[in-house]
């Protein structure tokens, strides 16, 4: 059980890192690693952060991609955990850390391939 829920969440981590990956490199204007994670958390209306690089850059966010990294880490850590109730609340830990990044860039890596579909 353990080994599946671990396989399953790194997985998971995999998918995110590769989605941020996926979105920098499809950027119009030239992404720079960590854009991605910069780009997922902008606010709704704020247009200096969405149109000007620079500006984006210099914003202070919540998450970066040491967070991810983070994750990562603790995710394999919780294959030495033996205490069932300890790995099961690891797991929410991380879900919660990283569920909403992740719906996020699933969302941003779709509409990515809608765009190139249109074509």
């Amino acid at each position: 059980m353990r080994d599946a829920l671990v396989g399953h969440l790194l997985g998971r981590l995999d998918d995110l890192e590769s989605g941020l990956a996926y979105i920098e490199e499809n950027s119009a204007s030239g992404a720079v690693p960590g854009d991605a994670i910069r780009i997922m958390q902008i606010e709704d209306g704020d247009l200096d952060a969405i149109f000007d690089e620079d500006v984006l850059r210099s914003r202070k966010f919540p998450l970066t991609m040491k967070d991810v990294k983070s994750w990562i880490t603790r995710a394999m850590a919780m294959e030495e955990m033996d205490d069932k109730h300890a790995l099961f609340a690891e797991l929410a830990a991380l879900e919660d850390a990283f569920e909403d990044l992740e719906q996020k860039v699933r969302d941003a890596v779709w509409a990515i391939d809608e765009a190139a579909n249109m074509r």
